[in-house]
């Protein structure tokens, strides 16, 4: 292979299209559900009763306002009313008297502010630029890699390419090149006598 094969094959492999792959559409993130509010009671004696509407027989009971915490079995009083209810395995078995309607739970302290939909395209949108640009970076350097011996190689080959000798002369530049060594030769010598001359007269 000659330094012209070896040129063709760089720039062959240096013209090739990097390619890049394009972004994915941003992943559409669900809207949160609504936070269902538990109606809660006072219960004498005890802790506030959670329950999903009303307390009646067959309803699941809490003691938080999640409703993930069942209720203390036992039969229980709602304060300032006449109304008592039964709890066995977290439900009611047993209701008596009236129950005059619960006042919803508290709604639970908001959680803190996560990035909104808009900030968080745009970081997906970094880290898909960043991405890219690592592949394309990545791509460059296995070109270079694979291009080093022949970059190698075409330097050897061009240190064996002899040196062509230059020109010659031609007749107006050798006469020009004669007058000035001429020239130069007379000067040597005028300084040559005058050095022997002031010599003499010392």
């Amino acid at each position: 292979m000659d330094a012209k094969d070896i040129l063709k094959k760089i720039k062959a492999v240096f013209d090739g299209t990097v390619i890049v792959p394009s972004a994915p559409a941003p992943i559409p993130q669900p809207a949160p559900a609504p936070q269902k509010l538990a109606a809660n009671y006072p219960v004498d004696g005890g802790q506030p009763v959670y329950v999903d509407s009303t307390i009646e027989v067959g309803s699941p009971v809490f003691s938080d306002d999640a409703m993930t915490l069942p209720y203390p079995d036992g039969t229980y009083t709602v304060t300032g009313t006449d109304f008592s209810f039964t709890v066995a395995a977290g439900v009611v078995t047993v209701v008596s008297g009236t129950l005059v309607a619960g006042a919803p739970a508290p709604a639970p302290a908001p959680l803190p502010a996560g990035p909104t939909i808009p900030k968080f395209e745009a970081m997906q949108r970094e880290v898909n630029d960043l991405k890219a640009a690592l592949i394309k970076a990545n791509l460059l350097a296995e070109k270079h890699e694979k291009i080093l011996p022949d970059l190698f190689d075409l330097a050897e080959k061009l240190t064996e390419i002899p040196v062509t000798t230059p020109k010659a002369l031609n007749e107006k530049q050798k006469e020009k090149f004669d007058y000035a060594a001429k020239r130069d030769e007379r000067i040597e010598q005028l300084a040559e006598a005058r050095k022997k001359i002031k010599t003499y007269k010392n």
